[in-house]
């Protein structure tokens, strides 16, 4: 059997690609009527299709034969070695062709020729027919996100970088961040706003380019309406009905909605029945667009999109939230959407996962800040603006605004980016502990991490549990099918006597059930991967709450959709929970704030058990409680952003099941992606 079977039933099989990427592999290679150099582009080719989904748009020799690691074949190879089925043919051949594989990627680099019409070197001019496969000899990918990568480094980023800062009216932005803040807060009684908090609506009134991060907690989407109704303030020919909200995915964009609403609401509370001509100027906040990115684009089904350079999108304002799970290529298509004075403001937490699609945007912009102390991102000449623009305006954690100033010595390495990004430091949602843990984690700090993890009691906030195999998640199941509260919920969903059925009563119970709860998972397969743990937990639920069989679930199970349905408004990642639906029909409930989706499960073939998710699939999602199932063996794919992330999915409490050793190992390895985005 030829290598590139071997390799394609291998990266299939660990889930590296998907059924779609061997279709491309096999359409593209078709190309060559050589039989050897066929065979040679099909195994480049479904090299770079697992580099691509791995997050690198443009990857290198040891990017692209990083499947091959021995340590990488062993960890997926564990998982066939005792199943009753024999193990696959790749198992033993994969590992032996290492050689032949890597010798097939050099000539990639050396002779793209070798590949012609479907390879070939970087071509310059916006006019240029490019191929395939691009190289440039060092690194090598598919056009479609090179070219994304090269416009958003040489055009779009560049232009939005060196819009002046220092052209406004510093009288207007301070009166329109007195207003927001002091006048007409949102907070009640003596509570304020972070300094920092207060630094990013005045920083937005200066930049058109802005990069909102911070931790879980630290209030990046609710302070999104207060910067939105500074900018409305400080620039009277803005228009809320000309600012867009968006998000990857409906989920983030219901709750930055959601949000939205929440502020608009306290807002008319403190505005009372006679709101004046500014009050309603805020109030008109309500009137904004709230979409996902691809819906904002207007994506058609063929995947292109109805606004782009030539027909750029009517807006002002486009904010972006859960910037870390937007792909290249769909940032690229956004801005070249995005008129010439549009701002654009992303919100995301820079240490989170990055998309699993090619491309890290969010943590390729803010990686230079990694190093620098006290999260700090401004120049002088900026922080003494913004000193002066908020002087006045009470606020908590005032000296942070003074950490924000970047030492001489980090200036060349953040460049252009520098006075275009704040970072909020102070979390007002996770426990303190668990705050705390997540730092050191992020940190790498390993025995501050440990410390906090083992020395925990099992209580509130961080705790570990060393215990081996999947009866310790079991307990876990089984405490929370135990607590009453998730019952009664269980019962209103499962129910298929009342009629007719209480939508708000189910919308209330999906919520409380979805929220409540999640095992996350660092893998798919496996004794303690997601399948198996979601095979557990399905029996468990049906034999705790006796709830009857709805096609290929059961009333009240929560599950997960793998693919968008735009037609739908439904998106990668939405969970919902299946519910006894009007006529006696079986639909699947998606909460979206106060609202609701409900559609056959039919027309969501895709949809699977979420009882359990992977820490990539739980991004942009929050939960009472998490348990964080490590495997039991060391792998390559355990790293630093996956344990931060599955621990800041928690705001209360977080139990995180694995040995010592192993989470060790995971804190000491942050992940880097080549091939990402640089400005300099």
């Amino acid at each position: 059997m030829e290598l590139s079977t071997h390799l394609r039933d291998y990266l299939l099989g660990s889930r590296q690609i998907d059924a779609l990427a061997v279709r491309q592999a096999r359409l593209i290679s078709r190309c060559i009527t050589d039989d050897t150099v066929r065979e040679e582009l099909t195994i480049v080719c479904l090299l770079l299709l697992a580099a691509l989904r791995k997050g690198s748009p443009r990857a290198g020799r040891e990017t692209m034969l990083a499947p091959l690691d021995e340590e990488l074949l062993a960890f997926h190879a564990s998982g066939w070695r005792n199943d009753t089925a024999g193990a696959p043919d790749w198992l033993e051949e994969i590992g032996t062709k290492r050689r032949a594989a890597a010798d097939t990627v050099e000539k990639l680099f050396t002779d793209a020729t070798r590949f012609s019409p479907v390879a070939g070197q970087e071509l310059q001019g916006v006019n240029a027919s490019w191929p395939v496969i691009v190289t440039d000899g060092r690194l090598a990918g598919f056009s479609r996100f090179w070219c994304s990568a090269g416009s958003l480094e040489r055009r779009h980023l560049p232009t939005l970088l060196a819009a002046p800062l220092y052209g406004v009216d510093e009288s207007v932005v301070a009166a329109a961040l007195h207003h927001v803040f002091v006048k007409r807060s949102l907070l009640s009684g003596d509570n304020r706003f972070h300094s920092r908090q207060i630094a990013a609506a005045a920083l937005a009134c200066f930049s058109r380019f802005l990069i909102l991060s911070g931790g879980p907690g630290t209030g990046k989407t609710s302070v999104v309406v207060q910067l939105l109704r500074t900018l409305l303030h400080a620039f009277p020919d803005m228009t809320a009905d000309r600012i867009a909200l968006c998000a990857p995915t409906g989920r983030a964009k219901a709750r930055l909605a959601e949000s939205i609403d929440s502020g608009i609401e306290r807002l008319s509370v403190v505005y009372g029945n006679h709101p004046d001509h500014r009050d309603r100027t805020d109030l008109s906040l309500a009137g904004l667009h709230r979409k996902t990115v691809h819906g904002l684009l207007g994506q058609r089904p063929d995947g292109t999109f109805r606004h782009d350079r030539d027909n750029p999108l009517p807006m002002q304002v486009v904010v972006v939230d859960e910037a870390s799970m937007v792909p290249l290529n769909l940032f690229s298509a956004l801005l070249d959407a995005c008129g010439d004075s549009c701002r654009i403001i992303l919100v995301g937490d820079m240490h989170q996962l990055p998309s699993v699609e090619a491309g890290a945007v969010l943590g390729d912009l803010t990686e230079v800040f990694a190093t620098v102390p006290e999260q700090a991102t401004l120049t002088r000449k900026t922080l003494e603006q913004v000193r002066r623009v908020v002087d006045g305006i009470p606020a908590d954690g005032s000296e942070e605004l003074e950490r924000c100033l970047l030492p001489s010595s980090h200036h060349q390495e953040v460049g252009r980016l520098a006075d275009h990004v704040m970072i909020l430091t102070r979390s007002y949602r996770s426990s303190s502990s668990i705050s705390a843990c997540a730092d050191a984690v992020n940190r790498g700090d390993v025995h501050e991490a440990l410390r906090r993890i083992v020395a925990s009691a099992s209580g509130d906030g961080v705790a570990g549990d060393m215990a081996p195999g999947i009866q310790p998640i079991r307990r876990w199941l089984e405490d929370f099918f135990g607590d009453e509260r998730i019952a009664s919920a269980y019962r209103v969903l499962a129910d298929t006597s009342r009629y007719p059925v209480d939508p708000e009563a189910q919308r209330a119970a999906a919520e409380t059930v979805l929220r409540a709860s999640a095992i996350l998972t660092i893998v798919n397969e496996g004794p303690r991967g997601r399948r198996a743990v979601n095979r557990m937990a399905k029996e468990l639920y049906r034999a705790r709450t006796g709830a009857v069989q709805a096609g290929r679930f059961y009333y009240g199970m929560p599950v997960i959709l793998g693919t968008n349905h735009h037609d739908l408004d439904l998106y990668n990642g939405d969970m919902g929970v299946v519910i006894h639906g009007e006529n006696d029909g079986v639909k699947v409930l998606f909460p979206r704030g106060r609202h609701t989706v409900r559609v056959s499960p039919d027309l969501i073939p895709d949809a699977e058990p979420a009882f359990a998710l992977t820490v990539h699939k739980s991004q942009g999602s929050e939960f009472d409680d998490v348990l964080l199932v490590l495997p039991e063996q060391e792998s390559p794919l355990l790293t630093r952003q996956i344990v931060y992330t599955g621990i800041t999915r928690a705001k209360r409490r977080v139990k995180i099941l694995g040995g010592s050793a192993i989470l060790a190992s995971a804190i000491g390895r942050r992940e880097r992606r080549e091939g990402g985005l640089r400005i300099g």
